[in-house]
């Protein structure tokens, strides 16, 4: 092992499978840090990291698909007919993720009692503190006078938690199972992968990504975080603010995101309903 090359790896890597891939990989990241450990391997770095902040010597094995970018348009195609199907806290989730980049589980784990700090929304990011400690984590926040439009937002999911039995979670919907479990606290808690079911039952029913091609797949939840990468670097932020506001340790992450777009954005101004936000893009 210790004469092992990135090479030899490459090449036996390269003949698995997809799922041969999937089954190996994770065991394989401990196995290489273990041998790194104790100077037993000679490579750089472990090559089945799946750090931000270190090189990916070798790539996750994924099947030969592509996932849809997210467009503006169809962003907003999708956050009406979330609307016409009672998915108020969907339309609240896009919204934050359009406004601040967090994550999914980032936004379902928002509470007014523990986020919300007089005039000012506070999160960490749950990635961060995961690969480094809560003290060198990202830790995002927003002054709700400067971000009025962040706001109105909080005071809109305010009005639905009253109406959602006084949910002390930020996204809120009453379900037609009012049940309780291991993944939620409140029966009108929206968990991640809720969330990620309301996107995917509100964008089948908008009917924009029919008959797409075998070897790509229709945009996830995840795509409206990438949609509002690019939307800041559309309006003159920097690669490494944007980096900073998303939380990635490497700024190629983060040009990731922002690639594949094709989006111009000048002189495009569009508002949401009268009952969400009242702010312009």
């Amino acid at each position: 092992m210790h004469k092992a090359k990135l090479a030899d790896l490459r090449k036996w890597w390269e003949s698995l499978t997809f799922h041969q891939k999937h089954a190996r990989r994770a065991e394989f990241n401990k196995f290489f840090n273990f041998l790194m450990a104790e100077g037993l391997c000679k490579l750089e770095s472990n090559p089945f990291t799946t750090a931000d902040d270190r090189p990916r010597l070798l790539e996750k094995g994924r099947p030969n698909k592509r996932r849809q970018r997210l467009s503006l348009e169809a962003y907003w195609v999708i956050y009406e007919k979330a609307g016409e199907l009672g998915y108020e806290a969907l339309q609240i989730a896009m919204s934050i993720s359009m406004l601040t980049t967090m994550r999914r589980a980032d936004i379902c784990e928002l509470r007014f009692d523990k986020h919300l700090q007089g005039n000012h929304l506070r999160k960490t990011i749950n990635k961060s503190e995961a690969q480094r400690d809560s003290l060198a984590a990202s830790h995002l926040s927003f002054n709700l006078k400067t971000h009025q439009q962040l706001g109105k937002l909080i005071s809109r999911a305010k009005e639905l938690s009253l109406r959602n039995y006084h949910c002390p979670y930020i996204l809120s919907h009453t379900p037609k199972q009012r049940r309780t479990g291991k993944t939620k606290n409140h029966i009108c808690q929206v968990s991640p992968d809720r969330l990620s079911d309301m996107f995917t039952e509100v964008r089948n029913a908008t009917g924009l990504y029919i008959g797409l091609p075998k070897n790509q797949t229709p945009p996830s939840f995840h795509e409206v975080r990438s949609l509002a990468s690019d939307r800041f670097k559309r309006m003159g932020y920097g690669v490494k603010s944007v980096q900073q506001l998303m939380a990635h340790t490497d700024e190629r992450v983060t040009q990731a995101y922002q690639a594949g777009h094709g989006i111009d954005y000048e002189e495009i101004s569009i508002y949401l309903d009268e009952q969400a936000i009242g702010r312009e893009f």
